[in-house]
């Protein structure tokens, strides 16, 4: 997020805005709404702005723009092309915002589109990478918010003091909550004030009766964040105060409420830990506090957890409480290992015991005598530290050295490992293997299922770590199929994509559309920026006249089927400079008119070898991808540390930029083993010009076809 989204006040403020005409009327009619001072530099103006003057709600200076007419001023809009630069400069120098419109560039805020429900005000942002997007969910987020909703709003806004006074503070979230999203709000929107008054008064005395908030204890599941239930999400997304263990992962904690406080009690072996009585005391202080609190446990609370206990607290010091089972590690870990517990050839039962206290520790509860005699699997939870003494304590009650073993690390997670032994074998492979905890062992003939029966690790690309660097709002397809496919991924996007620096080309060549022969698009990036700013200047797609339209790759191609455009000419090989001979193949392209549309400061030689054709070529960059420098995962602090087996790329721009970065060079002589993956021709020129070699090509160059080149080359099927 590199724009940080705030409410300024304006009231009585001045704003200056230079330049009269459209485009600084648009900007007064919204500043008027703020009860701003509004100050319009330019020495003609439109006559629309002219009665806003003759209204008392604009002051107009008539004459040029000087940097000094800007002192004073809470911020400032740029409208007036030919000296955008100059104001954006003289506003920066004073330290003032500075809006450029259509130009993020040379701007210090942006504008986001706006909802406007007095005082319910809602904005959406793109950061000037992708404004006709922001103007479309505005539109349909608009359709779902009532006029009448700022009316609610401040009806609340004279309830606050009043129920501050009569409502707990435990209470009023669940207060408000009813207000504004159940049967009051329904009935003030209707109109009916009588059953709003009824029912208004009736909720105040159900919330005004003191009372301390509430715990609930909440299995967050044995690590994929998938198994995660609905209802510990609910929990998660209403809570004010989160205690969560060590082993819940962050991405069951971002399924959060961001203004949740966040505590962490996790125990982690050797080292300092907090105590079960002080994690007691943390829940109930919340809970005294008002404030509704959510116990995260790994797995199920009541099981090895420690939930019973707390529970016992929190009954003792009565503190409303409730538990939320979660899917254990129990059954989760051994399915994910294709281990059933039971089965009927095998066994019909199973035994579920804690290894965290050895075999042999003084005072166990543990009775092993009976553990050994009972049939059936063994599960042992927390059992790696204490392996030895507990795979001996079974072997000396009577079991079997050659009875059947698996260890199961970081099940159901990415990084799984299992480990399969025997009882007299499973010490020395775990030793050799490193397994540490978080672990799970399971002991009995099922553990022979597993050859028949491990559909998790063996997806197409389990075991490996590929990382993902595209943009950040495009990774989420490649992320989500790599992960369904096994892979571990870290995304590290390496570039944004942003608006070109000069918008005057662009906006000239929509100006000539019509004097097009063909328009040309090298990439889908292309296509959206192209459109975004197509519809800002036209409503109806009919207005792009009758060019004819070429396009560089399929996924190019299926961006334009998505605006049901019909692509007349693409070469078979998805490189921008194939595209000339299919011309020369197609048609003479002398004299004719052609605007490439595509990249800032792309590689010259399509146009080149277009010109050289006999056409005219105007060259217009319709956005420009510049670098992404924030680690919101933390895959990029991770990737020097402990590499990656694949490094994907989806155009040039990501391998130079991600080179940048990390010197893409070095990293793979430090990591022998990272392979890098292209998605096609221009994207494998760009890693060789690394003197490297993609392991992969792409031969569909799209998303999915990188994903079924990557498939290929693990050696397994999707």
């Amino acid at each position: 997020m590199r724009y940080f989204p705030l409410f300024l006040d304006l009231e009585g403020r001045r704003v200056v805005i230079v330049g009269g005409g459209v485009n600084a009327l648009n900007k007064a009619r919204l500043l008027a709404k703020t009860g701003a001072k509004i100050s319009v530099i330019a020495p003609e103006i439109d006559e629309n702005l002219r009665e806003m003057m003759k209204n008392g709600r604009v002051e107009w200076l008539a004459h040029s723009f000087r940097p000094g007419l800007l002192d004073g001023a809470a911020i400032v809009y740029a409208a007036d092309r030919p000296i955008d630069a100059e104001v954006s400069a003289a506003a920066t120098a004073r330290g003032i915002p500075v809006n450029v419109i259509d130009d993020a560039e040379t701007s210090t805020f942006i504008t986001p589109a706006i909802i406007d429900r007095d005082p319910v005000v809602v904005a959406i942002g793109t950061e000037g990478a992708a404004p006709v997007l922001g103007q479309g969910l505005r539109s349909r987020i608009e359709a779902m918010l009532p006029q009448s909703l700022g009316e609610l709003a401040r009806a609340a806004a004279k309830l606050r003091a009043h129920i501050a006074e009569a409502v707990p503070h435990g209470e009023r979230r669940s207060f408000w909550n009813h207000y504004f999203f159940g049967s009051i709000r329904d009935s003030f929107l209707a109109g009916d004030r009588r059953t709003y008054a009824r029912e208004l008064e009736a909720s105040l005395a159900e919330h005004s009766s003191p009372s301390a908030g509430r715990v609930s204890l909440v299995g967050a599941g044995p690590g994929d964040p998938e198994l995660l239930t609905l209802k510990a999400q609910r929990k998660l997304q209403e809570a004010d105060v989160i205690v969560h263990d060590r082993l819940v992962g962050d991405g069951v904690l971002e399924l959060a409420r961001r203004d949740a406080i966040r505590i962490p009690v996790g125990k982690t072996p050797f080292r300092p830990s907090p105590k079960q009585s002080e994690i007691n005391a943390i829940l109930v202080r919340e809970a005294r506090a008002g404030r509704k609190v959510v116990r995260l446990k790994g797995g199920d609370p009541y099981i090895f957890g420690r939930g019973g206990e707390e529970a016992e607290a929190l009954a003792a010091a009565r503190i409303p409480f409730e538990v939320v089972p979660g899917v254990s590690s129990i059954s989760a870990v051994p399915n994910y290992a294709g281990i059933p517990l039971t089965h009927r050839d095998h066994t019909s039962n199973f035994t579920v015991f804690t290894g965290h206290e050895g075999g042999d520790k003084s005072g166990s509860a543990l009775d092993f005598d009976q553990i050994a005699r009972i049939s059936g699997t063994k599960v042992i939870l927390m059992g790696v530290t204490h392996l030895q003494e507990l795979t001996q304590a079974l072997l000396t009650r009577g079991l079997s050295p050659e009875t059947r073993v698996a260890i199961v690390q970081w099940g159901t997670l990415p990084r799984q490992k299992t480990i399969e032994g025997t009882l007299g074998t499973i010490v020395t492979l775990a030793a050799s293997q490193q397994v540490t905890p978080p672990a799970l062992t399971v002991i009995g003939d099922v553990v022979g299922l597993r050859q028949k029966l491990n559909w998790f690790e063996r997806r197409p690309l389990f075991g490996q770590r590929i990382v993902v660097t595209r943009a950040r709002a495009q990774a989420a397809e490649l992320t989500h199929r790599l992960t369904e496919l096994g892979a571990e991924v870290l995304e590290i996007p390496c570039i944004k994509i942003n608006p070109p620096t000069q918008l005057s080309y662009i906006a000239d060549a929509l100006l000539e559309l019509n004097a097009y022969d063909w328009l040309v698009f090298t990439s889908p990036n292309g296509v959206t920026a192209f459109f975004e700013f197509f519809f800002k200047a036209f409503r109806d797609l009919r207005d792009i006249g009758g060019a004819r339209i070429a396009a560089v790759g399929p996924g190019t191609a299926a961006r334009l089927s998505e605006l049901h455009l019909q692509v007349d000419l693409m070469p078979e090989e998805a490189l921008a400079t194939k595209i000339a001979g299919a011309f020369a193949r197609f048609e003479s392209l002398d004299n004719l008119r052609i605007c490439l549309l595509r990249a800032e400061a792309a590689n010259p030689e399509l146009p080149q070898a277009l010109e050289a054709l006999g056409a005219i070529v105007d060259d217009i960059a319709c956005y420009k991808t510049v670098a992404e420098m924030e680690d919101l995962t933390g895959g990029a602090a991770q990737l020097p540390e402990s590499g990656a087996d694949w490094i994907t790329f989806t155009s040039a721009s990501t391998v130079e930029h991600f080179h940048a970065r990390f010197d893409l060079p070095a990293l793979v002589k430090k990591f022998p083993q990272a392979k890098l993956a292209s998605i096609g021709p221009e994207t494998s020129k760009a890693i060789q010009a690394l003197d490297l070699e993609p392991a992969v090509e792409a031969s569909q160059h799209t998303v999915e076809g990188l994903v079924l080149a990557l498939v290929k080359s693990a050696g397994r099927k999707s």
